[in-house]
């Protein structure tokens, strides 16, 4: 089979069913969970500034460590530990299926006053929130790397697999890009909090990529499980929409003979090779230099510009039940649904710059003055029509006047949504309990067979962006969101009149009044 063919197999397999989950490990073997935390022995650690909540304005231009401090804090460390009779688990400000979280972050700066006085790339060691060096590059090799790009920071991000695979089996690739997701809305939402604005760097491919954090040194990762490379970011206060084609395979070349510290943890004693994943892994890799995607049209921005509090991204929690009896108000359903919406310099649709893939199917629960039902949110101008097209014929298609007028919320029709969305994910009460739950739609045989099947990851990525602005803006409403990756993925395309794979359901995500523990302790990230 070709590239494409191995792609779409992978997902087709990879689908819950009622009465055939997508294959997994069939039980939890405790003894052998991967350690949640990647670490380089022998690598020169330097610990980060904590700014918490704490007002703060970035340079501007060349980082410091308060930057760097406060972009992580916000976006990728531990927000709190919980505990519960004598067990103790951390959670983070970026979800992550499972709370699992397979993806790493690299980060290239020069040398800074408060972190080190080697410049190169360093490895986040989010338990500690400490930055280990994993390469010396240099001052002159890394302004020869980094020269094309605007003042700022560089931050990769990569996955280890089997973080996830130990749990979910075949299904992981799916989550660990949705993590992928999260982590860049993540770091777009800590950004706009310090002033400062992140875009994708599009031009490297996967393995260019890989060769650059150094992923690729065989010798460091014998015995150990491997990381797959997904992205590079910019953190600046400018785009870098224009760098077409930063990094240059020969700057990769020259960064990489820079002295190298450290070696990788063993995660687990046994990393078992799920073949299935092996296969799409290297059949969606990105192999092509640039970008590959219809951009997002650099206009006004179709919704309010909007900066989270950092409180809202340090106090993120994902909801474990909900309250049934509680809905929500219209203006809080607003307020959330304008997170979605994409515009220029909007986190955290400046950093997923590509024109909107993923639209959206809304279960209607309770929320004042609308009644239940099934409802579509399309996310660009030529959304509703495709989706018109691909849907059943007798669906009102009633647009909510209510809405504001860059929400253009529709109305399909009513039906018992509580039942029907707690029915398709996976029979989980959580998707019925809350005032609403989501199904992310993505337009799916289109954009790979014209751009290749490496966009099968990026569609997963658009649908975490989506899942983080949830989450956040469910957050600065006074509401809890949780991701549900358990869904039965032809149901959710059945009841829409849905056919072929035109558009495939890839997310879906509940939003509603906590309920919570009161069993389990709360305990602050970091005591310093």
């Amino acid at each position: 089979m070709g590239l494409l063919e191995d792609t779409c197999a992978y997902h087709e397999r990879s689908k819950h069913r009622p009465d055939a989950y997508a294959a997994g490990p069939g039980f939890l073997d405790w003894a052998n969970q991967p350690d949640p935390w990647r670490t380089y022995a022998g690598s020169p650690e330097h610990r980060l500034p904590l700014r918490s909540a704490a007002p703060y304005h970035s340079s501007g231009g060349v980082p410091n460590a308060d930057d760097v401090g406060a972009l992580l804090e916000r976006s990728l460390a531990i927000s709190a530990w919980k505990e519960f009779r004598g067990t103790r688990w951390a959670l983070r400000c970026n979800p992550s299926s499972g709370n699992l979280h397979p993806t790493e972050a690299w980060l290239l700066l020069p040398a800074l006053e408060g972190i080190g006085s080697a410049a190169g790339l360093y490895h986040y060691r989010s338990r500690d929130h400490v930055l280990e060096l994993r390469c010396e590059i240099g001052d002159d090799e890394l302004d020869r790397l980094m020269g094309a790009l605007p003042d700022g920071m560089v931050i990769g991000l990569s996955s280890v697999m089997w973080r996830e695979a130990w749990k979910y089996g075949e299904r992981a690739f799916r989550y660990c890009h949705l993590d992928v997701g999260h982590a860049i809305a993540a770091i777009s939402y800590a950004a706009a909090t310090i002033g400062l604005r992140v875009s994708l760097l599009p031009a490297p491919t996967d393995s260019e990529l890989a060769a650059l954090l150094g992923l690729d040194r065989d010798d460091d990762y014998v015995g150990v499980e491997s990381e797959s490379a997904d992205v590079l970011l910019l953190v600046s206060n400018e785009s870098a929409s224009g760098n077409v084609s930063w990094p240059s395979p020969e700057a990769i070349a020259r960064a990489r003979c820079g002295t190298w510290h450290g070696k990788p943890n063993q995660l687990s004693s046994i990393a078992i090779d799920w073949k299935a994943i092996s296969r799409v892994e290297l059949a969606t890799r990105k192999t092509v230099r640039g970008f590959g995607l219809p951009m997002l049209e650099r206009r006004a921005s179709s919704s309010p510009a909007w900066v989270p509090s950092p409180e809202s991204l340090l106090g993120r929690r994902s909801a474990q039940d909900f309250d049934s009896g509680k809905g929500m108000t219209q203006a809080q359903l607003w307020s959330i649904l304008e997170r979605v919406m994409p515009g220029d310099g909007c986190p955290p649709w400046d950093a997923v710059a590509w024109q909107p893939m993923v639209h959206l199917a809304v279960f209607i629960h309770a929320v004042d003055g609308m009644e239940p039902g099934l409802y579509v949110l399309p996310r660009s101008d030529s959304g509703r029509p495709m989706l018109e097209r691909a849907m059943r014929e007798e669906w009102d298609w009633e647009r909510v006047q209510e809405a504001p007028a860059h929400v253009p919320l529709l109305r399909l029709g009513p039906m018992s949504a509580r039942s029907t969305a707690g029915f398709i994910s996976c029979q989980q009460a959580i998707a019925a309990d809350g005032a609403l739950a989501f199904a992310m739609l993505a337009e799916f045989d289109q954009p790979m067979q014209t751009h290749g099947p490496w966009v099968y990851r990026r569609l997963f990525w658009e649908c975490g962006a989506i899942g983080q602005a949830l989450y956040i803006g469910a957050e600065s409403a006074g509401l809890r969101a949780t991701g549900i990756g358990c869904y039965f993925d032809d149901l959710m395309h059945g009841l829409l009149g849905l056919e072929g794979s035109e558009l495939q359901s890839l997310y879906h995500l509940a939003i509603g009044t906590a309920v919570d523990d009161a069993r389990i302790a709360t305990i602050p990230p970091y005591t310093r």
